[in-house]
């Protein structure tokens, strides 16, 4: 991935200006800022959630904005503006194997049965700590080369964050997929 002269601006202030970077592959990359940085709007325009008001995001060499396709490879759950809490399980599962074409369904499957999570569930009744590592499990078997995690690691306990860190650690490993995580924390 490819971020260049990157620029969003909203209410007449400039949030981001000027950010220029590249994701290679197998790399995790942390980004660090305190609350009201940007963070979360670089995220967002990243993702397409936001237009720019300059720059460009390239995938594989072709903007998103050109060939929205490959939005398909950045993986971004708004932790703080997302439709997930309505949703069992079962839906948020047939949303995601829509929306990412290399989805992995039978990882997915596994990966909710070794963390004890039935399908029927609802998103909303679940604790933060699992509602991180739902997301991590979404994440990884959305099949998309780019995640983007935004303090993925905020309020869970050390049993989960070892958890998740462990199974971000995995599929980094197996897939060679890139990471861009945002945090306000140093630790």
């Amino acid at each position: 991935m490819k971020v260049t002269n990157l620029r969003k601006q909203m209410n007449e202030e400039i949030i981001i200006t000027q950010i220029n970077f590249e994701l290679f592959e197998n790399e995790i990359v942390g980004l660090i800022g305190r609350n009201g940085s940007g963070k979360t709007t670089l995220f967002r325009t990243i993702a397409g959630n936001y237009l720019p008001e300059t720059g460009d995001i390239q995938v594989a060499g072709a903007s998103i904005y050109q060939d929205p396709t490959k939005k398909a490879e950045i993986f971004y759950i708004d932790e703080l503006d997302n439709f997930l809490s309505g949703y069992t399980l079962k839906k948020l599962n047939h949303f995601y194997r829509y929306a990412y074409p290399k989805f992995d369904q039978d990882l997915y499957l596994q990966l909710l049965a070794e963390n004890q999570f039935p399908e029927h569930l609802s998103y909303r009744r679940m604790s933060k700590g699992m509602q991180g590592l739902y997301q991590m499990i979404l994440a990884i078997a959305s099949g998309a080369n780019y995640l983007l995690l935004d303090e993925p690691f905020d309020g869970l306990d050390v049993i989960v964050r070892k958890k998740v860190i462990g199974l971000l650690l995995e599929h980094v490993a197996e897939k060679g997929c890139s990471v861009l995580i945002a945090s306000h924390n140093l630790k």
